[in-house]
């Protein structure tokens, strides 16, 4: 490991990163402009053009898709824990300002419809991941004020006698963006394009910001209150009596794999797929049924589900119904803590329904069985952590740890699958191996078209933007293939639950024997894009069709592995 370039490109970021906490410790309003400098200095991956006077469209898109469409409003961004945070820093009604969201974040945020945007952190990632992408955006933006501020068709746009709209060529052309960088800001930011565009010309962008509190017994608090409340949701099931399979996974690809309404819907929702001409389907589906291929054939009528049900309101209630029957019971509270989950009943689950590549042998047992599978929705990064932390704290017993994510790759393709055994995470700087309950052959009925590669190493990242060129070439000198944001606050939780101490810092952990006789540890990953492709990595587009194999194949081999185990502890009881 060479540590000398390592720290060189890692103390750039580790600059960036203590400045903006220590300047908001204090809890005061902090002008974005305060951490311009050491965002420039720390030379970020996916913000090459920072310091250029070109605009970098594609690091403005990628911020701005994980910031609510209000932001060519906000001048003020107030983050926050909970409803008492706000309410003691003197905003009593938060929850009467509007909720907006993003398009690749989910988070709670308000808006109070004029200038104050409010976001709810449910840990320390969460500011890891909000700041840099504001202070892109307020670059960029910047950038795109001057040259328009600097013509005469930007006053004309600013006092809103010319909309943008009218003078599209004209306005790409002041800004210098090409042709195929401009369809693509269009295409992810064009909602509200008149009032987005004229104010970007009316004045420079200078946002503050307010972390009211940052203690971390506030985020510990933040988890016990969504477990309290889901587990008093889920009442009648007796959860915390119960022993559970704890997975971080799909929600909707668990639902489609088990409670047999695709099966059921077949050619309607083929019929609804062919008729729309949903992205993709029609080439794929003639493909997988020439080949004969079931699996894929399911897969695709899983992906085009979602888009069924949005446009019939008796089918999302069918759906809904059949999840219930089969004991799929699902809580989505997004107050503070917007942390989707579902609870599925291992004695309820009706096995003629279920995918067929889930009928493992003897299946018949799953109906003595006493365990619940608790299913989160992909916390981000350190929220992981106090998830897992109050999860181990609160329930009876846990029988096994799956986690289930998207992670950007060094190597491989999108759509791969890599399963790691070793994960550096930059949070505690810690080296952590463990025995991954995967392997390749878990995966060799499963998959056709892409691959599962074992045996990998993981990186932990604290943010997207927070990496530069020097230590994602060094870390990819050294093997590591996945990049993500939730493996390391994962096992450093998993840690805790063994050892009667907190995770060291800057240490090798080995986590082989002592997890393994306590419950399965597995972690899989699919590959959504790519750093060193910077275009493909920036459009943050959804994986889409293309990641239809990967998602059902990894929530396949998930559910197997929770089956097996629990039909042979049944069996041998």
């Amino acid at each position: 490991m060479a540590d000398k370039q390592r720290e060189t490109g890692g103390e750039l970021v580790e600059k960036n990163i203590r400045t903006y906490q220590t300047l908001l410790k204090g809890s005061v309003d902090i002008h974005l402009e305060s951490f311009v400098e050491t965002h420039l200095e720390m030379e970020p991956t996916l913000h090459p053009l920072a310091e250029s006077s070109q605009i970098d469209i594609t690091a403005f898109l990628y911020a701005a898709i994980r910031l609510p469409d209000c932001i060519h409003q906000v001048r003020r961004v107030l983050l926050g824990q909970s409803e008492e945070v706000f309410k003691e820093a003197g905003i009593a009604d938060i929850f009467d300002w509007r909720e907006v969201t993003a398009n690749a974040r989910r988070r709670q945020t308000l808006f109070d419809g004029r200038s104050t945007l409010a976001a709810f952190v449910t840990s320390i990632s969460d500011v890891d991941d909000i700041l840099p992408s504001l202070v892109v955006f307020q670059i960029e933006w910047n950038k795109m004020h001057a040259l328009l501020a600097a013509s005469s068709l930007g006053p004309e746009l600013a006092q809103g006698r010319q909309p943008a709209s009218g003078a599209d060529e004209q306005i790409r052309q002041l800004l210098r963006i090409n042709e195929e960088d401009w369809q693509l800001i269009h295409r992810g930011w064009g909602t509200d394009w008149d009032a987005k565009l004229r104010a970007i010309a009316s004045e420079p962008k200078g946002m503050r910001i307010t972390l009211i509190k940052g203690g971390f017994s506030e985020y510990r608090r933040v988890v016990q209150q969504w477990w309290t409340e889901l587990s008093q949701h889920f009442e009648e099931t007796l959860l915390e009596f119960r022993p559970i399979y704890l997975t971080s996974s799909n929600m909707t690809a668990f639902s489609d794999l088990l409670c047999g309404f695709v099966p059921a819907q077949r050619d309607a929702i083929l019929e609804f797929a062919l008729d729309t001409k949903l992205d993709g389907f029609e080439d794929r589906w003639r493909r997988a049924r020439d080949d004969r291929d079931e699996l894929g054939m399911a897969d695709l009528l899983y992906h085009a589900t979602r888009d069924y049900l949005k446009g019939s309101e008796a089918a999302a209630r069918r759906y809904a119904e059949m999840e219930a029957e089969a004991g799929i019971l699902n809580f989505n509270r997004r107050q503070t803590l917007d942390l989707p989950a579902q609870v599925i009943d291992l004695r309820s689950l009706p096995p003629e329904r279920m995918d067929p590549r889930l009928r493992v042998r003897k299946i018949e047992a799953l109906r003595e069985s006493r365990a619940m599978i608790v299913n989160i929705e992909y916390p981000l990064g350190f929220a992981a952590y106090h998830v897992f932390s109050q999860i181990a704290a609160s329930a009876r017993k846990i029988l096994g740890v799956y986690i289930l994510g998207k992670a950007a790759t060094m190597s491989a393709r999108i759509g791969d699958i890599m399963i790691p055994n070793e994960v550096f995470d930059l949070h505690s700087k810690n080296t952590i191996y463990f025995k991954n309950c995967f392997s390749l052959k878990d995966f060799q009925e499963l998959t056709r078209n892409v691959a599962v590669l074992d045996r990998q190493k993981a990186l932990t990242v604290r943010g997207t933007f927070l990496q530069n060129k020097t230590m994602m070439q060094e870390y990819h000198q050294e093997h590591f293939n996945s990049v993500e944001m939730e493996a390391g606050p994962y096992l450093c939780a998993v840690y805790e639950h063994l050892y009667p101490e907190r995770y060291p810092m800057s240490a090798t952990l080995n986590l082989d024997n002592e997890a393994e006789t306590l419950y399965d540890l597995g972690l899989i990953y699919y590959a959504s894009d790519t750093p060193y492709h910077r275009r493909e990595s920036l459009l943050s587009r959804s994986m889409g069709i293309s990641g239809v194999e990967s998602v059902y194949a990894c929530s396949a081999a998930v559910l197997m592995k929770i089956f097996s185990r629990e039909i042979r502890s049944v069996l041998e009881a």
